[in-house]
C-alpha cells in the first residue's frame, strides 16, 4: 500500500473536522503533526498541536507561494513549507517562482508590496518582523528553511529549484532548500527506529582501527558490538547531512541549536580550511549504524547510518557555503549494533553519556596559572589550604 492510500481516510476526517479548504490543505496539517513534529523544533511550548499548526497553515488565497510558515525566534529561523498531495507529482516551477518573490521581498530584496492573507500578514507581522529587523538583515545572522514535500520530485524540478535559488547563496542569504518525498515520510511517519539510507564517507586510511566488544545493559544482557574509530574528511560528511537532512540526526538528543557560540566557534574554525586545528579541538561524532564495511582504503559504505552525538557539528557543516578542502577532518566513533531492536535504546545510553562529561571551568583552565601557584604557596606557608584546583582538597583529605 502507498503512503498516499495509507493516508488518506486520516486525511479526509481531519479536513471536516478542522474544515479546511480541501484535503491538500489538510494534508500539510497531517505530516506537520505525524511527520515533522519528530524532527523540528517548532519552539511551541503547549499542548495543542492540533491548533498550533492550524494557525501557521496560510494555505489559502494569496498565501505568496506558501503552505505553512513558523518561526523559531532563538534560531532566528523562519521555517517555510510548501506541501503537495497526490498520488503523482505536482510541484512546478511557476510555484517555485512565487516562493522566491516572497522570499525576496521578506529579505528585502524586492521592494514591491506584496499582499499576503489575513493568516499570513499576522505571522509576518507577530513572529517574522521579530526576527528580520534591519540590523538582522543587514548581518545575515538568520536562516530561512524551505521544506518541499511532493509524492516524488520528478524530472528537472529538483534543479530548477537550486538553480532559482542560485543568487541567495551569491548574496550570502542563508537559505537551506530540504526536500521530502512520500518514502521519506513515510519513515517518519512509521516511528522506525532508524531511518534507511546508505551512505560513503571518506576516510584518512592511516586513521583507522576497529574494536569488537560487548555491550551489557541494566539486566546484564548481553550485545554484540563493533566500533570503528577514524578520522573522516569534512566534505564527505557535509553533502550527507545536507541531502538527509534530519533523518540523518533521528536518534540525537538535540535539535541544532543555531548560530550559538558553540556552533560559531566550530563554524569558524572549519572554515580555517588547511590552517584548521578542527580534530584537535573538537570531540567529533559518535554514530551508528545497522552495517558498515570498508569499500576501498579510503571509503566505508554504511547502512543506516544514525549520528548520535556531534550533531551540532554536523549540522554546522551545513551553514558553510564554499567547499571544504580535504585537510579539514572529523574524529569519528562508528558503532555497528547486531541487535537492530536494542538500537534505539543503546544509542540513547551513548548520547547521555557523550554529553554528560565534566565541563571545564574557567577556574579549572585558570588553575595552573603563575599568580595560582604564587597565592597558593603564599597561604600554605601561614598554614592555609587554597583549594585553587576542582576536586584537590577532596583528594588531599581522602589520602
Amino acid at each position: 500500500m502507498s503512503f498516499y492510500d495509507k493516508i488518506k481516510d486520516q486525511v479526509a476526517e481531519l479536513s471536516k473536522e478542522f474544515e479546511y479548504q480541501n484535503d491538500g490543505t489538510a494534508f500539510g496539517h497531517f505530516i506537520l503533526n505525524e511527520c515533522f513534529k519528530k524532527i523540528i523544533d517548532f519552539e511551541y511550548d503547549g499542548n495543542d498541536y492540533e491548533n498550533f499548526f492550524k494557525t501557521h497553515i496560510v494555505d489559502l488565497t494569496k498565501d505568496l507561494g506558501n503552505d505553512a510558515i513558523f518561526t523559531n525566534k532563538a534560531n532566528k529561523e523562519l521555517i517555510v513549507f510548501q506541501f503537495k498531495y497526490s498520488k503523482g507529482s505536482l510541484l512546478t516551477t511557476d510555484e517555485i517562482k512565487k516562493n522566491k518573490r516572497f522570499i525576496d521581498w521578506t529579505v528585502g530584496l524586492n521592494k514591491e508590496e506584496l499582499k499576503p492573507n489575513h493568516k499570513l500578514r499576522k505571522i509576518i507581522d507577530e513572529e517574522i518582523s521579530q526576527i528580520l529587523t534591519p540590523e538582522v538583515l543587514k548581518s545575515k545572522n538568520y536562516s530561512i528553511t524551505f521544506y518541499y514535500i511532493d509524492n516524488n520530485f520528478e524530472g528537472n524540478i529538483k534543479t530548477d529549484i537550486k538553480a532559482l535559488h542560485n543568487n541567495y547563496r551569491d548574496q550570502g542569504i542563508p537559505l537551506q532548500i530540504k526536500f521530502y518525498d512520500y518514502e521519506q515520510l513515510e519513515e517518519l511517519y512509521d516511528d522506525l527506529e532508524i531511518p534507511k539510507n546508505e551512505v560513503h564517507l571518506k576516510i584518512v586510511p592511516e586513521d583507522y582501527f576497529v574494536k569488537k566488544l560487548r555491550y551489557y545493559d541494566e539486566n546484564g544482557t548481553e550485545t554484540t558490538v563493533e566500533t570503528t574509530v577514524t578520522s573522516i574528511l569534512a566534505n564527505s560528511l557535509k553533502p550527507i547531512i545536507e541531502e538527509k537532512n534530519e533523518l540523518i540526526l533521528a536518534l540525537n538528543v538535540r535539535y541544532y541549536k543555531g548560530e550559538n557560540q558553540i556552533n560559531s566557534k566550530i563554524k569558524k574554525e572549519y572554515s580555517k580550511g588547511s590552517k584548521s586545528n578542527f580534530w584537535l579541538l573538537n570531540n567529533g561524532i559518535n554514530a551508528v549504524c545497522q552495517n558498515c564495511e570498508k569499500v576501498n582504503a579510503d571509503t566505508l559504505k554504511i547502512s543506516n547510518f544514525q549520528i548520535v552525538n556531534g550533531g551540532q557539528t554536523a549540522k554546522t557543516l551545513t551553514r558553510i557555503v564554499n567547499d571544504l578542502p580535504k585537510e579539514v577532518q572529523i574524529l569519528m566513533r562508528l558503532t555497528k549494533i547486531d541487535d537492530r531492536t536494542k538500537t534505539s535504546k543503546i544509542s540513547k545510553y551513548i548520547a547521555i553519556a557523550s554529553n554528560s562529561q565534566n565541563a571545564i571551568s574557567l577556574r579549572d583552565l585558570h588553575s595552573d596559572d603563575g599568580l595560582q601557584r604564587k597565592i597558593f604557596d603564599k597561604l600554605d606557608k601561614v598554614g592555609i589550604f587554597y583549594d585553587k584546583k576542582d576536586g584537590e582538597w577532596a583528594t588531599i583529605a581522602n589520602n
